[in-house]
């Protein structure tokens, strides 16, 4: 209510700065609700005062990077990209807030910074949306580097912002980054070889229409690893295949899910299977987007085999 309120106060207003400061305090609760509230508050006090948006920027960044207490660690995240979003998108390249964020992930004295430059890649993705993506690509090296940190809180708060971030991309921003983590598979260097496929689970909580453009060229490229000579990376396959069905909420789709899975990973002989498996399934619930998503690869295949059985099958499951 408080930073509601301080938007209607006209611009110039010497109570603004008094109010964001009060913000900013607020930002070290250990409540993510109380600090995504101020987040969303901040932007039009910022648009009010413009001048001090870096001096702001410079206060939340020696937080992120150097508090001690992880509560203000990340509220110091989500103040940054509530004042980056009040200031507009051109300050990240003023400020050269991004490149100190990629180095701050790769300070090796520090874990605290690393975890809060991880912070600020999520918490700027999920406040600024799509409009954040060209920055995305930039970033990939220092998530794949933070998936293998020595640091579990840093590999866990990696694996919590890669979802965020998957989550906001659009299919364009797909296609562009797809390749780079698929590159990251022959890599001889284990570490990065774990973080691509640990980037590329993520991907499981893609929107469903990227998620199902995508799954055709993930799945096959995750099976592929599962006997890689590393035990990480053979461990990092499994749970990256086994993410697919996390996002899955219909019980049939999620009881077939390892069949679905061989014919992705294997279209050409293991396709009739999961055909057949489908065919013969009584769906009693809703079937969700992540589960269409799924099935429309596999169905899409069974409609262009030259096997007429194939073919009809796919049919007969398509009209039901």
């Amino acid at each position: 209510l408080f930073g509601r309120l301080a938007r209607h106060l006209p611009k110039g207003d010497k109570r603004i700065p008094t109010v964001v400061d009060r913000l900013l305090e607020a930002l070290s609760t250990p409540s993510e609700i109380v600090q995504v509230a101020v987040a969303d508050c901040l932007p039009p006090l910022i648009r009010a005062m413009p001048e001090q948006a870096e001096a702001y920027m410079e206060r939340l960044y020696q937080t992120l990077i150097a508090h001690e207490k992880y509560a203000a660690r990340r509220g110091a995240a989500y103040g940054l990209a509530g004042v980056v979003r009040g200031r507009g998108l051109a300050a990240l390249s003023e400020s050269g807030l991004m490149q100190r964020l990629r180095e701050a992930a790769l300070d090796k004295k520090s874990y605290q910074a690393r975890q809060g430059a991880v912070f600020a890649f999520e918490t700027l993705s999920s406040t600024l949306g799509r409009v954040f993506e060209p920055y995305i690509i930039s970033i990939i090296p220092s998530l794949l580097a933070a998936f293998g940190d020595a640091n579990a809180d840093v590999r866990e708060a990696t694996s919590d912002a890669a979802r965020v971030i998957m989550s906001k991309i659009s299919g364009h921003c797909v296609k562009q980054i797809l390749p780079l983590l698929l590159e990251g598979l022959e890599e001889k260097q284990w570490r990065t070889k774990k973080g691509s496929i640990e980037l590329l689970g993520a991907m499981a909580w893609c929107a469903p229409k990227q998620l199902s453009i995508s799954l055709p060229t993930i799945i096959p490229q995750l099976t592929s690893v599962l006997t890689d000579s590393h035990a990480q990376v053979r461990t990092a396959a499994n749970t990256s295949l086994k993410t697919f069905g996390e996002v899955l909420h219909n019980p049939e789709i999620k009881r077939m899910q390892p069949v679905l899975l061989k014919a992705l990973a294997d279209p050409t002989s293991k396709t009739g299977a999961a055909l057949t498996a489908l065919l013969g399934t009584s769906f009693e619930h809703y079937l969700d987007s992540p589960s269409l998503a799924l099935i429309m690869p596999i169905l899409d295949r069974g409609l262009k085999e030259r096997s007429s059985d194939t073919k009809r099958k796919s049919v007969q499951i398509v009209g039901n």
